[in-house]
C-alpha cells in the first residue's frame, strides 16, 4: 500500500519499450520522452531501424557517449 499507481504504470512502460525497441530509459523518464539506446545496438543498426532518428552526444576524444532518440511510440 502507500505506492504510486502512476510510477507503477511508467515502470511497466519503460519495461515494455526495452523489450520491444531494444531501448533503455533515462531517470525520471516519462512516456513520449526521449529514450537511451542500448550500447550493445550499434548506430548503423539504430539509424536503420529507427525512423525518428538518433542524437548522438560524443565525449571530448569524439567517441560517442550516449544515444537518444525519440519515443518511437509517440505518445505521451
Amino acid at each position: 500500500t502507500g505506492h504510486n499507481f502512476g510510477e507503477l504504470l511508467r515502470t511497466i512502460d519503460s519495461l515494455q519499450l526495452t523489450a520491444s525497441q531494444g531501448l533503455a530509459t533515462p531517470a525520471n523518464w516519462k512516456p513520449g520522452d526521449a529514450c537511451m539506446v542500448l550500447p550493445e545496438t550499434s548506430t548503423a543498426e539504430v539509424k536503420e531501424r529507427l525512423a525518428k532518428g538518433v542524437d548522438v552526444m560524443q565525449v571530448p576524444s569524439g567517441k560517442e557517449y550516449l544515444r537518444f532518440t525519440p519515443d518511437p511510440r509517440g505518445r505521451e
